[in-house]
């Protein structure tokens, strides 16, 4: 059986391993973007069970990434 997938992103790597540890922790693949753009790749190639995101980055906020998902029928946990 496939782990649950959890993608991060979030422009401060060091941040994003820190989310990475515990989610792994927890049973998950984890996938770490550092970019709103690469979140958006690892999001079309990946069905996630969860996201964690940050808000304040800065190419595209969280907000507007999160607009983006409601877009595209995200129904995962963010």
């Amino acid at each position: 059986m496939a782990k649950p997938i959890l993608i991060v992103v979030d422009d401060e790597l060091e941040m994003a391993e820190f989310i990475e540890t515990a989610g792994l922790s927890l049973g998950f693949e984890v996938r770490i973007a550092t970019s709103a753009e690469g979140f958006q790749k690892i999001w079309a190639e990946a069905e996630p069970s969860a996201i964690v995101m940050d808000i304040v980055m800065p190419d595209m906020d969280g907000i507007e990434l999160l607009q983006w998902l409601v877009e595209r029928k995200c129904t995962g946990p963010i």
